[in-house]
């Protein structure tokens, strides 16, 4: 027998996704902070914090978003049983020409509890991502809703950015009172209309770049033997960034890796700076100046990220580097730029110990025991204060690597002392790095040779990042072509498929490999993948002075889009796409080797203990 049909029950279903759908298409942005699925969660954040939505508290109709305190990994930022909020979301808009004459009124409904500071930025660059002007407006720590406001006038903004920053209170390990922020909504209103009706007005704000298929295309790569920033047009500029769109991509690595050695070949490259731990890289540079025995360097690969690049390729690096500056008149160096120090690794204390000889335990039982301790001022104020024995000791030249290491290390964790100047220090990366490549370059360059800098796209591009460390936009490249001039160029490598190897979303010390997603039809390695070619070579020149959809992934895929708009032209010199993304093959994670070291630190200091101290 049929069953009646209940016309009820059907009439309710079409009524929920009509209503599901208007409010997708109405709130384009996520403004309202609905947090049911992470993947359409469209504010990004520099620091990870914890977002949930609070199901016992109901505001205009909605339950809220509740920003907690974060997991911390890292010992130096754990504070007794009081974890901080780090409170740094942000969102960047596209913002039409037509409305240049017209003001950008941005409002935030936000309840703050036991908060030392939070404040709402709004932020516009303009087409050449070059910063314009800014508003914020601070929210009272009242533990009350409240709504505060800022204005923005639109004149040549072409990037819009908005964004909520601020940080929880500095506890005793007894005040269990909880951090929290809620969040209900943003509204942003132009000319009368909310951003979201911009948006659907004007649906065509990146433009699909199909004339990059019409263009010669270029293998930097398939003459060796031919110098390749020739082949680039970039053989007259003295210092040359290769910036990564993705983190993990064996595939650039092991074509980055390739460029450095060509370059130092055929281009009288003779530093190599790389975007990695600089306790780490004095090490390298110890290695491949024969320094440390040849048998070093597989502690010295176990000792390094393996997020950030193939240590397979990486040690093969090393090895040639090696080879080369044995036969080489003038040698070539190798650092990191990197100023956060893996305390548990602890590679100064292995750099330092390896000038150690028992003539000079005096000398040397304080500088590791204070270098064990991580007291790095007291690291610093030994080594000046014996300048002249350790320069006998090491050389000038390596004396003079170990004090600026020492003072980069010292100038991040310096910050990192209050959750305020953690903040800091987290937000404002790029600043260090500038600081610390601008003084190798300094010290380590001559006017006749180039350097060649390895590092995130993000870090290396010529202007400010649209969607970066909020609210410190300025990046390490947009920095060093202001101090360098046109000396400085950037090349930009990307990749169209594949998989790269990468932390977790937790963002644990796991690594895992990530199949890499599928970008918007208008991107531009969605149109280059339309091609046969494996890798190709575009300049910047041959491209519209326009906005683009490219790849971007950090140190772990973000939860929403790993994608972002930036202006190819006024950024970098160059682009070379490969098709294919291969992974490394490493698993690895947190082992007991870091443990062992420890101990290891340990049984050397107890053995050096010099003669008065063991009398004593």
């Amino acid at each position: 027998m049929n069953r009646p049909i209940h016309p009820k029950p059907i009439i309710v279903i079409f009524f929920c996704i009509f209503y599901l759908t208007a409010h997708c298409q109405q709130d384009l942005f996520n403004l309202d902070f609905r947090f049911a699925e992470p993947l359409h969660f469209q504010w990004k954040a520099t620091q990870i914090p914890i977002i949930k939505i609070d199901s016992t508290q109901l505001i205009q109709g909605k339950h809220p978003l509740m920003i907690l305190p974060e997991e911390m990994q890292h010992s130096l930022l754990t504070f007794g049983n009081n974890n901080p909020i780090l409170l740094n979301l942000y969102q960047t808009f596209l913002i039409p020409a037509e409305y240049a004459n017209d003001t950008a009124i941005v409002s935030l409904h936000i309840r703050p509890i036991e908060m030392n500071k939070v404040y709402l930025q709004v932020r516009g660059m303009n087409s050449q991502q070059e910063f314009l002007r800014t508003d914020s407006a601070n929210v009272p720590n009242d533990d009350e809703w409240q709504t505060v406001r800022c204005s923005l006038p639109l004149k040549d903004v072409r990037y819009l950015t908005i964004g909520m920053v601020g940080n929880s209170k500095m506890k005793n390990r007894f005040d269990f009172r909880p951090s929290k922020v809620y969040l209900d909504r943003v509204t942003v209103h132009i000319a009368g209309q909310t951003i979201e009706q911009i948006h659907r007005d004007n649906p065509f704000l990146i433009k699909r770049p199909d004339r990059l298929l019409d263009l010669a295309y270029m293998n930097v790569f398939d003459e060796p033997d031919k110098s390749i920033l020739q082949k680039t047009g970039l053989q007259d500029k003295r210092i040359i960034a290769l910036g990564e769109t993705v983190h993990g991509s064996s595939t650039i690595n092991d074509n980055v890796f390739s460029i450095i050695k060509n370059s130092i070949l055929y281009d009288n490259c003779r530093l190599v700076l790389l975007e990695t731990d600089m306790g780490n890289g004095l090490k390298m540079n110890l290695y491949i100046h024969g320094k440390l025995p040849e048998s070093a360097i597989k502690e010295l690969i176990h000792d390094t990220d393996g997020i950030l690049m193939n240590l397979h390729s990486l040690e093969n690096l090393l090895i040639w580097l090696r080879e080369y500056n044995k036969t080489a008149i003038t040698k070539v160096n190798l650092l990191g730029i990197e100023g956060f120090y893996n305390n548990q690794i602890n590679a100064m204390f292995d750099y330092l110990y390896a000038f150690y000889n028992d003539m000079n335990r005096n000398l040397f039982y304080p500088i590791l025991t204070e270098l064990n301790r991580i007291e790095y001022e007291s690291v610093l104020d030994l080594a000046e204060q014996d300048k002249k024995k350790l320069t006998e000791l090491m050389g000038y030249h390596e004396y003079e690597l170990l004090v600026d290491v020492l003072k980069g290390i010292i100038r991040t964790h310096n910050d990192t002392r209050t959750i305020g100047r953690i903040f800091h220090a987290r937000l404002n990366r790029d600043l260090y790095l500038y600081e610390n490549a601008r003084n190798f370059i300094d010290k380590l360059l001559r006017k006749d040779e180039k350097a060649i800098i390895y590092a995130h796209y993000g870090h290396a591009q010529k202007k400010e990042q649209t969607e970066g460390t909020f609210p410190y936009m300025q990046t390490m490249g947009s920095r060093l072509s202001e101090k360098f001039k046109d000396d400085y160029a950037v090349i930009a490598l990307t990749v169209g498929s594949g998989e790269i190897q990468t932390r977790s979303l937790q963002y644990t010390d796991s690594i895992c490999a990530y199949q890499l997603d599928t970008l918007p039809d208008y991107s531009l390695e969605s149109v280059l993948m339309e091609s046969a070619q494996d890798s190709i070579f575009i300049s910047v020149q041959t491209l519209d002075d326009s906005v683009y959809c490219t790849r971007s992934i950090g140190n772990a895929p973000r939860w929403n889009r790993n994608y972002e708009y930036t202006n190819l032209h006024a950024c970098a010199d160059g682009i070379i796409y490969f098709k294919n993304s291969r992974r490394s093959e490493e698993e690895r994670s947190f082992d007991s080797l870091r443990i062992y070291k420890a101990r290891q630190r340990r049984k050397i200091i107890e053995s050096i203990i010099p003669i008065d101290n063991e009398k004593q």
